[in-house]
């Protein structure tokens, strides 16, 4: 058996073994690396059925998964992903398709008994594609400041259960996720901690499990012991115990927002505004629509965004430069055909001041969403205003093109001057900033020296977030939302 590392914080290959003839020694030689490197991959076996559900077992007990439309016939502990994708009439059926590939993803991370292990087995494997990205939590938690792992003021893995319920840690590590008497000999002796002969048989019922409110609770291997950040999905991190005020929404307090058209004639500017309706000054995002304009799920996204703590300010650039009118879907090849970029940054700027002095937003804490034209623009808007805290740039539509009067400075050398954060979503089918344009483009990202967080999608299309663009793909619409809202947290 050969044990090869594949990273220097997660991932280990095992080879040269049969699983099905293994002994315990073995084994435990696969349990030991798995442990340590959270991920394995064991090449080469050939499993049927039944071996693959005996292997499993080795590694503790098997909880079916809650959707019985995926469980196997025979064996409903396994789950089929992508199994029988294809129809009698040869067609692929997209809702089995992308369980198994681009949907694939794990449950139960969240739980307060979260699972202890996926166990994968392929079938086949696909030639080229592999998106499924893994990160170590134990190495996050690792790289904390010393400070921040020492504060005792934020929730636990099992914060919302009181320390007398069976389910809480007590702060010590927890048993494992095992029935009596399948707890392997080669674990070791652990500190106390129960046996849950059933996980999830009370929990439906259980009055005493709630909501962590918390997206990096700390917690513990349940065979290590060692502690670990696990993300959650009910909340915001707190300040020295106190409530994020971004976080009112999520966690169920009711906040007032206004959201209202904005015209020329009775406010000075066009577009759409979303606001808190508080006093105070709070922190802004300036939405920079794509070439269709202020299309509804700018209107939709800004409300959300308010409902965080956000002014929000989606200027229309069309009825700026005076066209007429609330739609302008397939127009922006024309305006920008009509308009050089510093007409449009000018614009920009007109509409930067209004959410800065109008609507009373901290300038300290304020940063821009660009969508594909907006996007691009963004750049150079960044380069110009140092003020700004973050960008973030869907699939902006930046060309290997000359400058010229019309766009006198390229992305390529402007990136590297913005001292801002930068957030950029970028589609592998994008027809404008094809890949073989975003690589030098990252590469003038991380030269400024600033927070880069750079995603690749490699079968996502130019204009992926919006329902009006022919390249909608609402997966990776509802993917990237989150990421942003994060980054605009962490950022703004």
């Amino acid at each position: 058996m050969e044990v090869r590392r594949l990273g220097p914080q997660i991932g280990v290959e095992i080879s040269g073994v049969d699983v099905r003839r293994i002994d315990d020694a073995g084994f435990a030689t696969i349990y030991r690396a798995w442990l340590d490197h959270n991920v394995a991959v064991v090449t080469g076996q050939e499993l049927e059925l039944d071996d693959f559900v005996t292997y499993s077992r080795r590694f503790g007990q098997i909880v079916p998964h809650p959707s019985k439309m995926t469980r196997h016939p025979e064996r409903p502990e396994v789950t089929l992903l992508g199994v029988n994708k294809f129809g009698a009439d040869g067609a692929l059926d997209l809702a089995i398709y992308r369980r198994g590939a681009e949907g694939w993803h794990t449950d139960g991370a969240y739980d307060a008994e979260p699972f202890k292990a996926t166990q994968l087995f392929a079938l086949a494997v696909p030639s080229r594609g592999g998106d499924t990205h893994f990160a170590s939590m134990y190495a996050a938690y690792d790289a904390l400041p010393s400070r921040l792992k020492e504060r005792r003021g934020g929730p636990r893995l099992d914060a919302g259960l009181p320390p007398d319920h069976p389910h809480a840690s007590r702060d010590r590590p927890q048993g494992p996720l095992l029935r009596p008497g399948q707890d392997p000999p080669y674990r070791g002796a652990r500190a106390g901690g129960e046996r849950r002969v059933d996980r999830r048989a009370d929990r439906a019922h259980d009055p005493a499990r709630r909501l962590l409110h918390a997206p990096l609770a700390q917690g513990r291997h349940r065979d290590l012991g060692q502690p670990l950040l696990v993300p959650q999905g009910g909340g915001r991190l707190s300040t020295g115990g106190r409530p994020d005020p971004l976080a009112r929404v999520d966690q169920g307090a009711d906040m007032n927002v206004v959201a209202r058209m904005l015209t020329q004639e009775q406010d000075g500017i066009p577009g759409y505004v979303a606001h808190p309706d508080a006093p105070g000054q709070r922190p802004g995002v300036l939405m920079v629509h794509h070439a269709h304009g202020v299309t509804a799920d700018y209107k939709i996204d800004a409300y959300r965004l308010a409902c965080l703590g956000f002014n929000v300010l989606a200027p229309d650039l069309f009825n700026m430069f005076g066209v007429a009118g609330s739609t302008h879907i397939g127009m922006g090849a024309d305006l920008q055909a009509k308009y050089g970029d510093d007409e449009f940054l000018g614009k920009m700027d007109e509409a930067w001041r209004y959410l800065i002095d109008r609507l009373h937003t901290d300038p300290a804490r304020t940063g821009c969403i660009g969508h594909c034209m907006g996007g691009r623009l963004l750049i150079p808007f960044a380069s110009d205003h140092p003020s700004v805290k973050a960008i973030v740039l869907y699939y902006p539509s930046v060309r290997d093109e000359p400058e010229t009067s019309h766009r006198p400075r390229h992305a390529f050398h402007l990136a590297k001057t913005l001292q801002c954060a930068s957030l950029v979503f970028a589609a592998g089918l994008d027809y404008i900033a094809t890949p073989a344009i975003q690589g030098p483009l990252w590469q003038s990202f991380i030269a400024n020296g600033k927070l880069v967080e750079w995603h690749f999608f490699s079968d996502a299309n130019h204009g992926f977030r919006h329902p009006d663009n022919a390249g909608f793909q609402p997966y990776y619409a509802d993917l990237t939302w989150p990421l942003t809202t994060s980054f605009l947290q962490r950022t703004v």
